[in-house]
């Protein structure tokens, strides 16, 4: 098609030029044109690729400074410009009744601080022109409502409102007819951005006339190396948006997808993570615990002997021991263990480590993480900036200061830290070797850490809570600290750390009235133990 614009300069309130687009058509009311240069009813597209899933690809690139935006489709265009920070943005459309609206959005917005009132007068305006604007497709109500009510709407709060209207404000949003598919349009547009120290931050093909390989090929003129393309792409969930750096080339291993997704934003859902391995603990109270190992006195020869990840590193960084012994029950996470010292010993600067880390966990997810499989990459990248911002920060991290990590890293080099494969409730046999060498040693258990295990093996195992109990028993002195954690409740909300001193056991058992059901729902999985209340009979009795 021929474009029904010319390009002319102006000086804008920031001293740039810009090119500004400036349409033949005469279309101005309903009333002043013919059906034929009327265009087309407005009609929010009911079959279109998923905006919100684009808008997080989009916005999950850095932004560009004095970045440029160029698109063809209404609800795209208002919607990214609620999303990302932008200096300039050609609003595009071939529908003279979309420019007519357009327009008569960019008055409105700059006149109406308040959404609210922008909305009541949009509303009145729609519904004043409605056979111009919507034909018979819709009524006013029906089209703000399928505008406004999406979550990334631009109409959907004062915030992202406000976001848009910043821009207009400025002057930095241009609505026209424009195409991409020819030369002297591409060349202006290359030469006006270079100008004004401006780059194309995202250009979207979405709601454009189609283009050929020869047309794609002809825009690169606008691209930079940061540049964004949004094109339509079929798939088995039909169209989808496709967001790309057109001059970025593909990653050819994980690796390399792993630095350049690390460059970008994601999120995702902490729901997704929770499961193995426990690289954050989900348990509170963490600094009193700190607080009283730091009051305990350091007594030579003491041993550790702790399960799940993070804290036990945390425990051993802030505290001398003569041997530490860390066991899990899961193959993932003795993996996982035994990369951490090979890593470890390898690697002297705490900086170097992270950063290993970090990669090795993205790009091995599969050894790591069991449940690979249900959840995305970008999904990971979120999540583990997370954690190793935590590692980085959290006060007691063994990752967060060079004498902690170093810490660590002599007790690995001299071969004190032992990984065991572990069950505390069924290896009685193991657990009492390890006591026995302990003690042949003329040593003694100073910390103990074994988080809720016990909660675990009460309601999940509990044909082997009493030998979980001698097991544990079978390792205290009167030297020895036990650390816990405890929910008040059996499987609701977080568990709290607990120091218990001496040879005596935390009390693991909860309230009768919040077992009961627990307890009874373990007999049906398990018709052949013992029924509920001869367990109570018999632990009263003990």
């Amino acid at each position: 098609m021929s474009s029904a614009l010319s390009l002319k300069r102006v000086r804008d309130n920031t001293d740039h030029t810009h090119l500004t687009l400036e349409n033949k058509r005469p279309y101005t009311s309903s009333k002043n044109v013919s059906s034929e240069t009327r265009g087309e009813p407005l009609a929010l597209k009911t079959d279109v690729p998923d905006l919100k899933e684009a808008l997080d690809a989009i916005c999950s690139y850095p932004e560009s400074v004095n970045g440029i935006y160029v698109g063809f489709d209404f609800e795209m265009n208002l919607n990214l410009l609620a999303h990302r920070r932008l200096e300039k943005a050609y609003l595009c459309s071939s529908n003279p009744r979309e420019l007519v609206l357009y327009d008569w959005i960019s008055t409105h917005v700059q006149l109406h601080p308040s959404r609210i009132d922008f909305l009541a007068a949009f509303t009145e305006e729609l519904s004043k022109e409605s056979a111009y604007y919507l034909g018979a497709t819709s009524s006013a109500r029906e089209f703000i409502e399928q505008l406004s009510n999406p979550h990334y709407s631009w109409l959907y709060n004062d915030g992202l409102y406000e976001k848009v209207r910043d821009v207009y404000t400025k002057g930095g949003v241009i609505h026209g007819d424009m195409s991409l598919k020819e030369n002297k349009t591409l060349l202006d547009l290359a030469q006006e951005a270079r100008k004004n120290g401006q780059v194309f931050d995202v250009i979207s093909l979405y709601g454009s006339e189609e283009m050929d390989s020869v047309d794609l090929e002809n825009i690169e003129v606008l691209y930079t190396p940061h540049t964004l393309l949004v094109k339509p792409a079929d798939s088995l969930f039909g169209v989808t948006l496709e967001v790309s750096q057109p001059l970025v080339s593909p990653p050819k291993s994980r690796l390399e997808l792993f630095h350049a997704l690390s460059s970008r934003s994601f999120s995702y859902s902490k729901s997704d993570f929770h499961g193995h391995p426990f690289l954050i603990t989900t348990e509170t109270g963490h600094p009193a615990v700190f607080e009283a190992l730091s009051l305990k006195p350091q007594i030579e020869g003491g041993v550790y002997f702790g399960f799940a990840f993070e804290f036990n590193y945390h425990i051993l960084a802030k505290r001398s021991f003569e041997r530490a012994y860390i066991c899990d029950i899961h193959p993932s996470m003795i993996a996982l263990y035994s990369w951490v010292k090979e890593g470890v010993v390898a690697t002297e600067s705490r900086e170097a480590f992270i950063q290993k880390f970090h990669e090795e966990l993205f790009v091995n997810k599969e050894r790591y993480f069991p449940d690979a499989d249900e959840f995305t990459d970008e999904m990971l990248v979120g999540y583990l900036k997370d954690v190793f911002y935590h590692y980085s920060t959290y006060p007691y991290s063994w990752l967060k200061e060079d004498a902690s990590y170093a810490r660590v890293r002599n007790l690995y080099l001299d071969n004190r830290i032992e990984h065991l494969t572990l069950n505390l409730a069924r290896d009685g046999g193991r657990i009492a070797e390890i006591s026995q060498e302990v003690q042949r040693g003329k040593k003694f258990f100073d910390i103990v850490y074994i988080t809720n295990i016990a909660e675990w093996v009460r309601f999940k195992d509990y044909d082997h809570y009493d030998t979980m109990v001698t097991n544990l028993q079978s390792l205290l002195s009167d030297k020895t600290t036990v650390v816990d954690s405890k929910r008040e409740r059996p499987f609701k909300g977080y568990a709290h750390s607990r120091v218990t001193e001496g040879t005596l056991l935390p009390d693991f058992t909860f309230p009768f009235v919040y077992e009961e059901d627990l307890l009874r729902k373990y007999r049906r999985a398990h018709p052949q133990r013992r029924p509920v209340r001869q367990i109570f009979r018999l632990n009263s009795e003990a």
